[in-house]
C-alpha cells in the first residue's frame, strides 16, 4: 500500500474488522482508527456519519482506553 492511498487504507481497516476472532480491545482500536480516517481523510473520502458510527463502536468496545475518548470530539 502506498502512502496516501485512502481507499486501500479504508478497505484494510474494514477487512480487519471482519477478521475472526478479535479481542474487543483490538476491534475497538480498528473502529477508532477507521473513525479517524473517515473524519480526517481528504474531502472526497470523508464520511462524517460513518465516522461517528465507528467512534461509538470504539467507545463501547474499548472501555477504559483513553485514546478512544477524543475521537468523538473530532
Amino acid at each position: 500500500m502506498q502512502l496516501g492511498n485512502w481507499p486501500d487504507a479504508c478497505d484494510l481497516l474494514e477487512r480487519g474488522l471482519r477478521s475472526q476472532p478479535l479481542a474487543n480491545s483490538i476491534r475497538g482500536q480498528l473502529h477508532n482508527d477507521l473513525a479517524w480516517y473517515l473524519a480526517l481523510a481528504p474531502p472526497e473520502f470523508r464520511d462524517a456519519a460513518r465516522s461517528v458510527q465507528h467512534a461509538r463502536q470504539a467507545l463501547e468496545l474499548a472501555q477504559g482506553q483513553t485514546e478512544t475518548l477524543n475521537t468523538m470530539n473530532t
